[in-house]
């Protein structure tokens, strides 16, 4: 698996504060959750760090989610699709992690890309980055099989 790392050359300072008062940048959105593992990551390299609002599809992983990180952890079983600019910017995260499923992009997946409907979840975000409504994370971080950029 690779991880990048990109900031986005529009996206907002670090000054600006989300609601809570805390800096963009150390306020983080996480997509695709699964159990938490960029969660943990976060809390190891940046402590002060909180994670607003992570999102799954699989109600078992988003049990699994809360379990690890306790009652304070907002995880919802919610198919990013369903999420819009407004709702994100209002969360106030300069941060967005994600780990999106990496089966449309392996042999054992077909390698279908983004005709897989697996897929459709990164179309989306990838559409609502694009979108002039949504403020953009100054940080996004994403984590992925090899190959999964060139496709």
């Amino acid at each position: 698996r690779r991880v990048a790392v990109v900031g986005h050359p529009s996206a907002g300072s670090r000054k600006m504060s989300s609601p809570e008062g805390m800096l963009r940048d150390e306020v983080a959105l996480e997509f695709f959750s699964g159990i938490g593992g960029l969660h943990y990551a976060l809390k190891v390299a940046r402590p002060q760090a909180r994670v607003a609002r992570a999102f799954d599809v699989d109600d078992v992983a988003t049990r699994v989610y809360s379990a690890n990180f306790g009652p304070a952890a907002s995880v919802s079983a919610t198919d990013v699709c369903h999420l819009d600019a407004v709702s994100l910017n209002a969360l106030g995260a300069g941060l967005w992690l994600l780990s999106p499923p990496c089966q449309p992009y392996t042999r054992q997946g077909l390698v279908l890309g983004a005709k897989d409907k697996r897929a459709s979840g990164i179309s989306h975000l990838t559409q609502l980055l694009a979108s002039p409504e949504l403020e953009p994370p100054s940080r996004f971080l994403m984590e992925n099989v090899a190959g999964f950029e060139g496709s």
